[in-house]
């Protein structure tokens, strides 16, 4: 039994995975596995795991599955892993060398259950650090209205996964999960070191890419709003998850769909991202979460009239947007 499994979901990606897998067989800590579902690749990946099976057969450990997904990938990992604590890398990704011993002591030394680091976003021959906050101690609430909500710049500890599964099938995982498993705790420690190097090279990734999944996004943040009343979090963590809506579904989401999709997709996609605001945030532009992210007036005035409308006022915001965006 290790201390922790590190786990690799790998489709298709026989350009990056090498240095994906290097960085964590060159790890500084000793106790931990790395777990990688091979999640039906096509291309040369399922012989670079092979390889790396032979090189480290006391380390590696890769178990094929039919391709299901990325959600179905990590939650394949979570059953296969034998540790107390989990973390994920994605394999187009790499991690500094102390990535593992870093947030293992963190979590360890403050008695927490959750540790994240900083990010190194790489894009070509840039590369630069993604959040700007000092090492220590936060609240959950901070770390769900200032953080990006993904896991793999960060450790678990199992028991976090216990009533959590990423949602089969559907894009944006990391939006649906993260809340559910960092709300089950008060407290988190930030590391304030760059341990996660986040590919931004890499054409053929979802966050790359621009296709009608891309509407999916709602669905997952739906999937979180029902599995957030089941567990009984959404009540008190409500600001922070109507917060995520704004500035995901409302923001995020309306600057990639605008110019990739016919009017009738678009309008079709905005009429249910207002659904979603008239049902669950229909006093979101008080947010105080968003008062501070929004002070441009368009954009107050775009979400204030989305609520009780069809769509329209939203689709005026994207008109916007584009004329002047």
């Amino acid at each position: 039994m290790s201390k922790v499994s590190v786990i690799v979901p790998v489709y298709n990606v026989e350009n990056f995975l090498e240095k994906c897998l290097n960085s964590l067989v060159e790890q500084s800590f000793d106790d931990y596995e790395i777990i990688c579902v091979n999640d039906g690749s096509t291309d040369n990946s399922a012989n670079i795991l092979d390889s790396y099976i032979e090189k480290y057969p006391s380390k590696v450990q890769v178990i094929n599955q039919e391709n299901a997904g990325l959600s179905s990938a990590r939650n394949t990992g979570i059953r296969n892993s034998n540790s107390d604590w989990y973390m994920f890398v994605d394999s187009d990704d790499w991690v500094a060398p102390d990535f593992i011993e870093k947030l293992y002591l963190s979590v360890i030394d403050n008695n927490v259950k959750l540790a994240k680091c900083n990010i190194i976003f790489v894009e070509e021959n840039k590369e630069f650090a993604f959040y700007n906050l000092n090492t220590g101690m936060y609240s959950t609430k901070f770390l769900l209205s200032n953080l990006q909500p993904s896991v793999w710049n960060g450790i678990y500890h199992k028991s976090l996964f216990n009533d959590v599964v990423f949602p089969q099938g559907l894009l944006y995982e990391d939006l649906a999960v993260f809340p559910l498993v960092s709300a089950q705790q008060d407290d988190f420690f930030y590391l304030d070191s760059g341990l996660y190097f986040y590919n931004r090279t890499n054409v053929n990734s979802i966050m790359n890419t621009v296709s009608p999944r891309v509407f999916q996004m709602v669905d997952s943040f739906n999937w979180l709003i029902a599995n957030a009343k089941v567990q009984g979090i959404y009540t008190l963590f409500h600001d922070e998850i109507e917060f995520l809506a704004v500035r995901h579904i409302f923001i995020y989401h309306l600057d990639v769909i605008r110019g990739n999709f016919n009017k009738v997709e678009i309008r079709n996609q905005l009429a249910r991202i207002a659904e979603v605001f008239a049902t669950e945030f229909p006093n979101a532009v008080d947010n105080k979460y968003v008062r501070e992210l929004l002070p441009r007036k368009v954009q107050r005035w775009a979400l204030k009239r989305l609520v009780p409308s069809d769509g329209k006022s939203i689709i005026w915001y994207w008109r916007y947007l584009k004329i002047h965006g």
